[in-house]
């Protein structure tokens, strides 16, 4: 049996000696107590408690006691990868011109040759137009973010450091420039430059939602379907509804939601398909004889001047002639299959049944695929128009049959201010009503918005709900399992191994304890929103912009949790939640003993997480990979060309803001207790603010569907508090600790402000912010002079058919010009034989068969 007080010895001695290296505790421990006659399960066991007591420490207090040099080799370290996914960059922005440069090739007249100075002089106020209000805003938030840290350094640095410095301890580590040992009689100065960080805050903060919230309720008017109101549990009656509503202004239009509308989408959605299929097959049939004919002219000059010349382009021409036989080789490589009889068949002596394979012609069979298409093509056509002739059929003006519609209906007002005014004031009056204002066709989440059991929707919510809280609380586990990093080297002695010493680098040793950590903490978090954006359909979000908005909230709880209090507190979050719960005044000294022991850490963090998003920004590893290994090597269509231009690059902002919202936290957190953050957090905002300018400049053109109109940054800039609610604390836990009781009467008087500017900010900008004024409507209704959205009668056609949209010619394909003039007579062949007109204007394919788009 082992003794439970030489057990809890052990756990002592290994909390004791952390600051012991991994060789002297452990040869300390076996010197000491163990005996060589004792049984050898007590040293086992002995050894594995010491372990275990030692992983519960909390991540980040492994950087206790750093040195300046290995906190200065992990700066470097990460600065000399941003350097070379910047030289890569610049490389790889010109051989993958229409990854890194798509806006470019769009337009390139539009641009300037210097890139370099394009972004840094470029105005952000253009980006509201060209990537919506949520991509401009979040530049504003990175700007807001670095102006604050590089603003409060320039006052917090000169007068903290020095005092940290000469009232610490003789150590020479980087703890000596955090606030954990430093005389407690210097307090008052920290109390001063808290209200002097509170304060500023306070005011940059309203100034900037004063300035926010006026520029997104003049955007919201510019919104394309900012007019239409979309409403559930409605009468089956347009006449009656549309009196209803017809108080102020006119209603152009009201549309409800068909039962069948997945039958509809499935056969619209086919209808692409074969759209698709057609358009490659034609440019199959074409290219290949474009490679055939000018096979023969290829051959360029002989003369001596020009071999390079022709030498290049034999070599660019037999390459994409390749590359083409390469994406059509599975069409290339089958076989006809033949049965041959006998010749006389009536013949008492027929000949055995046998067969034979011919390889067949790919130009052959292309032409006998295309007519085949082209009348499957017309059959869902005529299917589609037939189902939607009947839809329009059942739609009577009066009285609209439940047994082909949903009590839900989509409300076109003549302006955008109109349908806001109506929402205000149902929203008012009712407390359950269910709406959505300016909902964009394409993000609508239709199974969630046709749903009808309300008690499958409560279940539903639910659990989800249920879910988010175990995901919050259930992945410290892995996060928590970063804390073993640091035990690597007590690891090393529980395993039969030779002596670490005899090959172990400091160059690695360090690589492990400073990076490793951070790459697994990014790693970890990154999987997460997609997890919060399934559970937000599950609680029946209607649109892609509610599932943005109800991420956010999710996803910042959970990065606050992990990226913070898990990496924070040495005794665990469970050891937290119970003292907040059985005694929650030891809650601001755990915090005021905990945090300044994290300070090293989040100093690295916060400028490797910055340098790490600017270079992940730039070089989008992702997206490359795709380009190369997948459309480089697929045959797509010019439509296929010019919607990769358009769609390589796009955000889902919910999962962006609240990244730099906990950035933000931890950097108001630590600019009192260790200043040293706040340039480092400046310079890291800076690199990913023009990261973000670059990717608008040139590669950003999608519009976004899921535009939320201005919801997440003003919930960004509120999320910041919980930075200065957790400063405050520990602020107050610190001066406690130190019997300095006037100074933390002081704080929590600050805490008390705090609380109260944080709910009068909240009533004035979050929950009106979106109301669009309508103040100049005194003197009486006329929608001819209002500002807004204008009537446009095609707009609720949109909602008519649920995702399916007519908004391209189907009868016109894109085919590449050539500059012989080969596309002509291709041309007039297939709108004679096929009936298909082609659209030879919108690309062009040179003489070594480059495609490019002419848009």
């Amino acid at each position: 049996m082992i003794n439970p007080s030489n057990l809890f010895t052990f756990q002592f001695q290994a909390v004791e000696h952390q600051s012991q290296t991994p060789q002297e505790f452990f040869l300390s421990l076996t010197h000491s107590q163990f005996d060589p006659d004792n049984n050898i399960k007590k040293f086992t066991k002995e050894i594995l408690s010491a372990f275990a007591t030692s992983a519960r420490v909390g991540a980040a207090h492994r950087e206790i006691g750093i040195s300046f040099e290995r906190f200065l080799y992990g700066i470097l370290l990460s600065l000399g990868y941003l350097v070379f996914q910047t030289l890569l960059f610049l490389l790889l922005r010109i051989i993958f011109k229409r990854l890194y440069q798509g806006k470019r090739v769009l337009n390139p007249e539009g641009f300037k040759s210097n890139w370099l100075k394009t972004i840094i002089t470029a105005d952000i106020e253009s980006y509201k137009e060209s990537c919506g209000l949520d991509a401009y805003l979040m530049l504003r938030f990175l700007k807001f973010l670095a102006f604050f840290s590089f603003t409060t350094s320039i006052v917090n640095l000169p007068v903290l450091l020095p005092i940290h410095y000469i009232s610490g301890s003789d150590s020479t580590s980087l703890d000596r420039l955090n606030m954990s040992n430093i005389d407690s009689k210097v307090m008052v100065i920290h109390l001063i430059m808290c209200i002097f960080l509170v304060s500023w805050f306070f005011a940059l903060l309203h100034s900037e939602l004063k300035i926010t919230t006026s520029c997104i309720k003049k955007e919201i008017n510019k919104g394309r379907y900012q007019h239409i109101l979309f409403l559930d549990n409605v009468i089956l009656n347009k006449r009656e509804l549309i009196e209803k509503f017809q108080i102020m202004g006119n209603i152009e239009g009201v549309c409800y939601i068909p039962k069948d509308y997945k039958k509809i989408y499935l056969i619209w959605k086919k209808m692409r398909h074969l759209e698709h299929q057609l358009e490659k097959i034609t440019l199959e049939v074409y290219l290949e004889q474009f490679f055939s004919e000018r096979m023969k002219d290829i051959s360029g000059s002989n003369k001596f001047n020009n071999i390079f010349k022709s030498t290049n382009r034999k070599l660019k021409f037999n390459f994409n002639k390749y590359v083409f036989q390469m994406k059509t080789l599975v069409d290339r490589s089958k076989w006809r299959f033949f049965r041959i009889h006998g010749a006389n068949k009536g013949s008492i002596y027929r000949l055995p049944l046998s067969f034979r394979f011919k390889k067949r012609s790919f130009l052959k069979d292309r032409m006998e695929l295309l007519p085949k298409k082209i009348e499957e093509y017309h059959k869902v056509v005529k299917e589609l128009i037939k189902r939607r002739e009947y839809l329009e059929k059942k739609n009577n003006p009066n009285f609209v049959s439940s047994r082909y519609f949903y009590n839900k209906a989509f409300i076109e007002f003549d302006s955008a201010i109109t349908c806001h005014l109506f929402a205000q004031l149902l929203n008012n009056n009712q407390n359950d009503v269910k709406l959505v204002v300016g909902p964009d066709p394409q993000d609508i989440i239709w199974s969630n918005v046709s749903a009808e059991s309300t008690i499958l929707k409560w279940i539903r919510g639910g659990i989800a709900r249920i879910f988010g809280v175990l995901i919050i609380v259930g992945w410290i586990i892995p996060v928590g399992l970063i804390g073993l990093l640091s035990q690597i080297p007590y690891l090393a002695y529980l395993i039969l191994i030779p002596n670490s010493s005899e090959f172990r680098s400091e160059v690695v040793y360090n690589l492990v304890i400073i990076i490793f950590p951070v790459v697994s903490l990014i790693f970890l978090t990154e999987c997460a929103p997609y997890i919060f954006r399934l559970l937000s359909y599950l609680k029946g979000c209607r649109t892609g912009s509610e599932i943005e908005v109800d991420t956010q909230k999710w996803f910042f709880a959970f990065l606050f949790v992990h990226l913070f209090l898990v990496v924070t507190i040495s005794s665990g979050v469970s050891f937290v939640i119970e003292n907040l719960i059985n005694n929650p005044t030891t809650v601001p000294s755990i915090l005021a003993a905990e945090l300044p022991k994290s300070s090293n850490f989040f100093c690295s963090f916060i400028l490797m997480r910055g340098m790490a998003y600017c270079g992940g920004n730039l070089i989008r590893i992702g997206e490359l990979f795709i380009e190369v290994f997948y459309y480089k090597l697929c045959l797509y269509t010019p439509h296929k060309r010019l919607e990769r231009l358009r769609k390589s690059l796009y955000f889902q902002w919910g999962s962006v803001y609240p990244i730099f919202s906990v950035l933000g936290c931890i950097t108001v957190i630590y600019s009192v207790i260790a200043p040293l953050i706040l340039p480092l957090a400046c310079v890291s905002f800076i690199l990913v603010y023009y990261s973000f300018k670059y990717l608008f400049e040139y590669q950003y053109s999608y519009s976004n569907s899921s535009e939320t109109f201005g919801k997440l940054y003003p919930q960004a800039l509120m999320q910041l508090y919980a930075g200065i609610y957790f400063l405050e604390v520990c602020l107050l836990g610190l001066f406690v600790v130190s019997n300095q009781y006037i100074v933390s009467i002081a704080m929590i008087l600050l805490f008390v402000v705090t609380i109260i500017t944080h709910a009068k900010f909240a009533s004035l900008f979050l929950c009106g912010f979106q109301q669009v004024d309508y103040t100049c409507q005194k003197s009486g209704f006329d929608s001819s002079k209002l500002p807004s959205f204008q009537l446009n009668c095609n707009v609720i056609s949109k909602y008519q058919l649920p995702m399916v949209t007519f908004d391209r010619n189907i009868k016109k394909l894109w085919i590449p010009c050539d500059s012989k003039g080969l596309v002509h007579s291709f041309q007039m062949q297939m709108q004679n034989q096929f009936g298909l007109i082609l659209d030879i204007d919108r690309c062009f394919i040179d003489d070594e068969g480059d495609i490019y788009l002419h848009i």
